[in-house]
């Protein structure tokens, strides 16, 4: 107990410690602003990219890459905007903006293209419900699902010898990494995400889609939001079981985040096996980022 509350407490010195935290982007932080039905110019949009050379070398080179198969090289970012659209580039700047987070020549308890591919799987997934269920968020569900795993991050570059611990004590006992986190931590990876997210200054329904989407009945605020990243996340690690224990099957219609959007009919005639199918293909392509990604930046 006392070797579990000293940890608790260095876990919370260092949280409170600036240095100790991951730093987002400026520009993905600016770009949070943007909806794709802003009226906002192209050169405008291009201007502010641009204030960051390096993600705009890579935000080019990475449009230029096979995955897209543009029919000719993009140039410009203001052809890149054109071609691939507002919602495609604030999607890959956010994701480009993720990978930065990885301290370079570290080792990390877990696979960084694994970690990218399930947070990928996971954002495109909500982008996919969040249109199918006609929900309107003041925040992109893309960038909920691709950072609710960010404090997995923290944890493993700041206690990185008990982290490891806790992901093997959930292979070998087929337990649940959220529940060995709060055992032995006194804390958890979701609740250091939203920690980390507040610091960003993060608009609220982000940190509680972060910091909820385990425990939903915790939450009294932006109930859809986190029913959206949850439901994305389990549909995910049944497509990549990344860091899975125990390993078993999902009743969707049993799930309180399914019952919630019940409630509110969010999912009246709704296809959850076609959903699944899109999915599928959105893995397809989020491996191939992830590939693309561990060549380059990884």
């Amino acid at each position: 107990m006392e070797k579990k509350e000293n940890i608790k407490k260095d876990i919370f010195v260092k949280l409170s410690s600036i240095k100790n935290l991951p730093v987002m982007p400026d520009l993905a932080i600016d770009l949070m602003g943007y909806t794709i039905d802003d009226d906002t110019s192209i050169k405008e949009l291009s201007a502010i990219i641009s204030r960051d050379p390096a993600l705009a070398a890579q935000i080019l080179k990475v449009a230029n890459s096979s995955f897209y198969a543009l029919k000719r090289q993009v140039g410009s970012l203001e052809k890149a905007i054109i071609i691939l659209g507002l919602r495609e580039i604030k999607n890959l700047i956010f994701t480009l903006s993720i990978i930065k987070l990885f301290p370079k020549e570290t080792n990390f308890c877990f696979d960084k293209v694994d970690f990218l591919k399930h947070s990928l799987i996971t954002a495109r997934t909500s982008d996919i419900l969040t249109k199918k269920l006609q929900l309107k968020f003041e925040v992109s569900p893309f960038l909920a699902g691709l950072l609710h795993d960010i404090g997995k991050i923290f944890l493993d570059q700041n206690f990185h010898h008990e982290y490891n611990a806790i992901i093997e004590e959930a292979k070998k006992y087929n337990k649940n990494i959220f529940e060995v986190e709060s055992s032995e931590l006194g804390t958890d990876h979701a609740y250091i995400g939203s920690h980390i997210a507040n610091v960003w200054n993060f608009p609220q329904e982000l940190i509680d889609a972060i910091k909820f989407h385990h425990c939903i009945d915790k939450s009294n605020d932006n109930i859809l939001l986190i029913c959206v990243i949850s439901i994305s996340n389990l549909l995910s690690n049944l497509r990549n079981n990344w860091l899975v224990f125990p390993k078993y099957e999902v009743d969707f219609f049993d799930l309180t985040e399914w019952k919630i959007l019940e409630r509110n009919k969010m999912i009246e005639d709704f296809d959850i096996e076609k959903i699944i199918f899109e999915i599928d293909d959105e893995f397809k392509k989020s491996e191939d980022i992830a590939n693309l990604y561990k060549g380059n930046y990884l």
